[in-house]
């Protein structure tokens, strides 16, 4: 498992293999520290701080996707065999929508087009209030 950028080489070793088989099995958006839980709640003995390097790993190999929540705790997604979709963040309290605008990306492929550039990837993020937190803040 590489990808061309890669600089280097990585083994999937039997630790690595744990964790992304958990990975392959949780339907949604997750933490480190919830990805830790549930590795140690099936008996798989496995640090804090190699969760933190696999899922970095896994990220610059293409396999998941960080989520930044705007200051909340960051989360992961498993991306392989998923359609490419954006986000919606809630920063009351840190839902995330995920969505897809076939429009979007045909901006985006024209802006690129226009500016003679070749994107190889994107992540679109809008942060902002659900429907529940905006009636608990009273906004419209």
């Amino acid at each position: 498992m590489r990808n061309s950028s890669s600089p280097k080489r990585w083994r999937l070793t039997a630790e690595r293999r744990s964790i992304l088989r958990e990975i392959h099995t949780i339907p949604s958006h997750f933490t480190a520290k919830e990805l830790l839980s549930r590795m140690k709640k099936k008996r798989k003995e496995v640090s804090r701080a190699t969760i933190y390097r696999t899922l970095e790993l896994f990220q610059q190999e293409g396999l998941i996707e960080k989520v930044e929540l705007g200051g909340l705790n960051s989360r992961y997604e498993c991306i392989s065999n998923r359609p490419h979709h954006d986000h919606l963040i809630c920063i009351g309290c840190g839902k995330i929508i995920e969505f897809q605008s076939p429009e979007l990306e045909e901006n985006q492929t024209r802006v690129c087009q226009l500016n003679r550039f070749h994107s190889i990837s994107h992540t679109l993020q809008l942060l902002g209030y659900c429907k529940s937190c905006r009636q608990k803040l009273k906004i419209p």
